[in-house]
């Protein structure tokens, strides 16, 4: 049981690392695909109202800004959690490469591959980052081009433009290709859904595992020193900054598909014709249900699997809690 104590932390560690490795390597071309969708998918607008332009150039900045930050401290923390003096006698690793391969430089190549592992970590979301900016900004086009949907017939009565052939004529054409844009929207929304799964299942299981692995840590203090509770530390508040990134990014996806409920229902309708109206409300239909990166059918990127995450490691950390309590009465 002692064995099994001292070295669960690092054990689980090393089970992710391998993960990570093994999910970049294997699904190579699902991360080009990934980073080619903000081309392959573009919804089309002639142009940009200064409003929107505006929002969407400080969204960047924050994000590019948030981002670079982030890897930053993700890259610090992989050379944080390099183990170093005692540290070293609870790594799993360095048991096998000392009593089985007792080679200096497969065990510095064990310990460099903490800041690329880090990197491995974080790049997934990244990824959903920018991929989420690149829908919230089509959608805020899409809401100036639906508001723009009656444009030059602000003036006139709905009455009058009841009967009127040619304003019928350009509301069709223009609700039309709204619907094309927000079929475009879905798409990629669905394509971005196909790409993560990819790694959703590898992912996940790491994140969880290193998770899991840091908040061992607390629970076995007799092993560590106070350097090892701030490479707890630096772990813990670098993973959970990028779970909320997640969760965070995931959400406002959600959250945007309100707004294009909103506005669709918001247009001007009243002066429409039966055709028109039905093309309303068969959009409106559409864009009911939120927009989600969806990892399976019941499992999403939103604040509700933020939770679901909270209360699994909460219960792990009370069963690390009562293992601790055992070793010590023994």
């Amino acid at each position: 049981m002692e064995f099994l104590i001292k070295y669960v932390s690092t054990y689980l560690a090393l089970v992710a690392v391998t993960i990570n490795f093994a999910a970049i390597l294997w699904k190579r071309s699902a991360v080009r695909e990934f980073n080619e969708a903000f081309q392959c998918y573009k919804v089309g607008f002639d142009s940009i109202a200064p409003k929107s332009k505006d929002r969407i150039l400080t969204e960047s900045k924050y994000a590019n800004n948030f981002v670079k930050a982030h890897l930053v401290l993700a890259l610090i923390t992989g050379a944080v959690v390099i183990p170093v003096g005692k540290v070293r006698d609870t790594h799993l690793a360095v048991l096998l490469f000392e009593n089985y391969y007792p080679l200096y430089v497969v065990e510095t190549i064990y310990f460099l591959s903490f800041p690329i592992v880090s990197y491995v970590s974080v790049r997934l979301a990244y990824g959903i980052t920018y991929f989420v900016l690149h829908v919230k900004f089509q959608i805020y086009m899409l809401l100036d081009y639906v508001e723009g949907i009656v444009d030059d017939y602000e003036d006139i009565d709905d009455s009058n433009l009841l009967e009127s052939r040619e304003y019928q004529t350009v509301v069709k054409g223009r609700l039309n290709e709204m619907v094309l844009k927000i079929n475009m929207l879905i798409k990629m929304v669905n394509m971005g859904s196909d790409l993560t799964k990819h790694f959703i299942p590898t992912m996940a299981t790491s994140g969880v595992l290193m998770g899991l692995s840091a908040m061992s840590f607390s629970y076995l203090s007799k092993f560590f020193g106070y350097w090892c509770y701030f490479q707890n530390f630096m772990w813990c508040f670098t993973a959970v900054s990028t779970l909320i990134i997640y969760v965070y990014y995931g959400q406002q996806l959600e959250n945007e598909t309100q707004s294009i409920c909103d506005a669709v229902y918001n247009i001007r309708w009243l002066s429409f014709n039966l055709s028109n109206r039905k093309t309303i409300l068969i959009t409106l239909t559409n864009v009911q249900n939120p927009l989600k990166l969806k990892f399976t059918n019941g499992i999403a990127c939103n604040y509700e699997l933020g939770m679901k995450i909270y209360r699994n490691l909460y219960s792990f950390a009370a069963v690390m809690a009562r293992l601790s309590d055992v070793s010590q009465i023994k």
